[in-house]
């Protein structure tokens, strides 16, 4: 394409089909105060800055600063050239993608149409087209102003999502982390978020198919009915399923009906851990009644079946996820949008994320109901990687006007358009209503004074539409009403029923013991705070500002308890566990480190008890560069967390307690998948110098077994106090090893002394590979410091002891620049 004059003249045809609108656009605010060139797709924050009109938000207080932007009402145009038998034409239609949010739409001069929905796509009628000069001009009334106003006709109530936290968003069908949460910023924008083009209307078109697949003992039967549109008299349909390139099966239908293909000795997609991920391809072709092509539609899917088993027993209901008949202990993480500005974040972003969570041994993701929903990219790979998908829908933390007959009609068109979009993807395993609605009494009620929904309007949002839309577009998957949710009649996060969110660590100040005294059925919402990687938020923050108590590392803060500001909730935490650290960096890693302890402690409980299906922690992700509960930092750096995580959800764990009254360690082996045969345990006692004072050994025969307990005695303490025991924790079985560190007391205790770290260092056509070692004492959770780093390390925060090395990886081939070896030790400076 090339520009003429400042329109874009598009590609010279009789009747294209579709026409991209690549057009160079201008930004402009309703009073003309601010305008500037813009990016579509793009938004108004990411044209302000470009254009230099704002300072960057995540950088000093300027997000703060800068809430008038939300204020406004904004202007975005163009101008373009079509052919001329396109702008003789009244067949065509103006289609946006995705437009965020209150959207009026002018096409030379005459308004075709209004958007309230960021999460649908609008098509408008695109008459009176001239061959050259069509100006397109899109006004975004303010979000804020029309939340407020809505607010004002009747109230409608949020729960307490942080202090930032604007009102009136859940009356708007937009991203409702847009308006502030406990850990990101306020920034509430608009813009052409997705792309734009004129598509003919009444061309020969294959509609988004429904495409349903059954397991059966004798193979698998796909069925795939397609709408279509256009078509003329005698078309048929043309459905072809291959498997990597190699043709399977071929069924012709008349256009519009229905195919059925059949599979026999099919390729099952399993989660991660559980068996590889087999896709097909299944081609759709409409053909006019000479054979000729009218068009093509290809979809990607997996042939597999998932339940979710609720069952009644003596402890309460079941909760768990069984994948072609298998149990599977879902382990994962909960996701946010990887940026708060979502038009920026590119392709690799996700790729990066998602297999960092692989990396992590996760089988699951669940998609937060305060965000979007996102992009197919986002769910290919998931269907890449075997990660199960649990995927909200967007409503979070708020009561929402279900009474209202035309805000509930938007709602459902966004329902059959998100459904149907993702309904073939093998990694769906669930659609759940909302996030936490059910689960604040302050949120439904029978008092409409309140702001609370009323039982009514919530059950005809959750219980009856959605639930309907999945049960007609994607019956093969479940539907659950809220997380968390119980049975009727049962408070909604009862751990013995349904999923349970638990924020009795950090919101309720509990100790990281009670996550062990806690029972329950599946695990969707835990976690802990810790800050980003310093080489992430060093650069943004001020010598002087380098203080937990200082106004920037407040304003990064937005999950404030009742200790007044989270970071200090972090130091509460902090000082029970590790000794404070001397620098500012050094609190930054060790709050990670303290992260990854917490989140060790509960999955290894809950990986334990039997009752127990699954453990997804909040958070994976971050959408800016500020304190939250994610293991992987706003640009891409694991934090310690992360490495912990890679072994507490690793296929094989051993985990053990320190119990001095018995003067044992009582150890639980884990598997994900049955144990093929004996379990070789082992238990060896050094002292924090590294010297050996005893091992102990035993072999369990585990065949066909997921969990196994046993007991290792510990040597009588007269030589040694608790405070230079270490105890080091060894299973193996079929080739695999789960190595584990049990303490005797806390971290900070730890009678430490510098451990003489030393690396060698190589370099391989794949990286660097760095072999590391304690000279002189043990290392506790000893790391490779690498600031200019962002790619994730083989392994990090390991244990050492003298004359045991480890090899690690970096995928960089410049890893080991200002590399430093570092430890607990230099942690806590002693």
């Amino acid at each position: 394409m090339a520009s003429v004059g400042g329109a874009c003249r598009l590609r010279a045809m009789s009747f294209p089909d579709r026409l991209p609108l690549d057009l160079d656009w201008r930004f402009r605010s309703a009073d003309d105060a601010f305008q500037g060139p813009a990016q579509v797709p793009g938004n108004l924050h990411l044209d302000l800055l470009e254009s230099g009109l704002i300072a960057d938000p995540f950088t000093g207080l300027h997000e703060r600063e800068q809430l008038w932007i939300g204020e406004r009402d904004w202007i975005y145009e163009a101008s373009f050239d079509v052919p001329a038998a396109v702008a003789e034409s009244d067949a065509y239609e103006l289609v946006f993608e995705g437009l965020d949010t209150l959207a009026r739409v002018f096409l030379n001069g005459e308004e075709v149409g209004r958007a309230d929905n960021m999460f649908r796509t609008w098509r408008f009628a695109a008459r009176h087209l001239r061959p050259a000069g069509n100006s397109l001009r899109i006004v975004f009334a303010s979000a804020m102003a029309a939340g407020r106003e809505r607010q004002q006709e009747r109230f409608v109530v949020t729960s307490d999502a942080g202090a930032f936290r604007l009102d009136g968003g859940q009356w708007l069908r937009k991203m409702q982390c847009n308006f502030g949460w406990d850990w990101g910023p306020q920034c509430v924008t608009c813009g052409i978020w997705k792309p734009l083009y004129l598509e003919r209307r009444e061309r020969p078109q294959i509609r988004p198919p429904h495409i349903a697949t059954e397991m059966t003992d004798a193979g698998a039967t796909v069925t795939v009915q397609a709408p279509v549109q256009g078509a003329p008299a005698g078309s048929s349909l043309q459905v072809a399923l291959t498997y990597e390139g190699t043709p399977l099966t071929t069924h012709t239908v008349a256009a519009g009906g229905t195919a059925t293909l059949t599979v026999k000795a099919p390729k099952r997609w399993w989660p991660y851990g559980h068996g590889a991920q087999p896709l097909y391809d299944l081609e759709l072709v409409l053909r006019d009644a000479q054979g000729q092509p009218l068009d093509r539609l290809h979809r990607r899917i997996g042939l597999r079946s998932v339940e979710l088993v609720r069952t009644t027993d003596d402890a309460g209901e079941s909760f768990g996820f069984r994948v072609n008949g298998r149990a599977i202990f879902a382990k994962g993480a909960n996701w946010i949008p990887a940026d708060v500005f979502v038009p920026r974040i590119p392709p690799e972003r996700y790729r990066q994320l998602l297999q960092s969570a692989r990396d992590a041994h996760m089988n699951m993701i669940r998609v937060w109901g305060g965000g979007l929903y996102e992009p197919d990219l986002f769910y290919d790979l998931c269907d890449e990687l075997g990660l199960l998908v649990w995927q909200d829908f967007m409503f979070a933390c708020s009561a929402y006007p279900a009474h209202d007959d035309a805000w509930l009609d938007n709602v459902a068109a966004e329902a059959r358009e998100q459904v149907t979009r993702l309904h073939h993807h093998p990694c769906l395993a669930l659609w759940c209503g909302n996030n936490e609605i059910e689960q604040f009494e302050q949120l439904i009620g029978e008092d409409a004074a309140t702001g609370a929904m009323h039982r009514q309007d919530y059950d005809r949002l959750f219980a009856a539409l959605l639930a309907d839309t999945v049960a007609e577009l994607h019956p093969e998957v479940p539907y659950w009403q809220s997380s968390p949710h119980s049975p009727e009649g049962i408070e909604a996060n009862e751990a013995a029923y349904g999923d349970k969110h638990y924020w009795g660590v950090w919101w309720g100040l509990e100790p990281f013991a009670s996550y062990a005294r806690l029972q329950p059925r599946f695990a969707s919402e835990f976690g802990f705070q810790s800050f980003p990687c310093p080489a992430t938020i060093l650069p943004l923050v001020p010598q002087a500002e380098r203080n937990l108590s200082s106004r920037q590392m407040d304003h990064y803060q937005r999950g404030n308890t009742r200790l007044g500001s989270g970071n200090g909730t972090i130091l509460a935490y902090l000082s029970a566990h590790f000794r404070l650290p001397p620098t500012f960096e050094s609190l930054l890693t060790l709050s990670q480190l303290l992260q990854g302890l917490g989140l060790q402690q509960a999955v290894e409980a809950w990986r334990a008890q039997p009752t127990c299906a699954g453990a997804l922690y909040w958070q994976l992700n971050d959408c800016w560069p500020g304190a939250s509960w994610s293991t992987i930092d706003y640009t891409g750096r694991w934090k310690a967390s992360h490495y912990l995580a890679r072994r507490f959800f690793a296929p094989l764990l051993a985990t053990g307690t320190y119990r001095p009254d018995r003067q044992d360690v009582a150890v639980t082996v884990l598997a994900d998948l049955p144990l093929q045969g004996a379990v070789s345990v082992s238990l060896t006692t050094t002292d924090t110098l590294g010297r050996p004072i005893d091992t102990r050994s035993q072999v369990v025969e585990g065949l066909g077994v997921r969990r196994l307990q046993l007991t290792l005695p510990v040597p009588a303490m007269a030589d040694h106090r608790p405070t230079q025991l270490l105890c080091w924790l060894k299973a193996s079985s079929g080739g695999a090893v789960a190595e584990n560190l049990v303490l005797a007391c806390p971290p900070k205790h730890l009678e430490l002394v510098d451990p003489g770290l030393e690396y060698e260092c190589g370099h391989t056509a794949t990286g660097t590979t760095i072999r590391l070692r304690a000279t002189r004492a043990c290392a506790l959770w000893a790391w490779l410091d690498t600031p200019a780093v962002v790619a994730p390390w083989s392994d990090n925060f390991v244990h050492l002891r003298p004359g045991k090395d480890v090899v690690i990886h970096c995928a960089d081939p410049d890893a080991a620049e200002q590399l430093q070896p570092r430890s607990l030790y230099d942690l806590e400076g002693r």
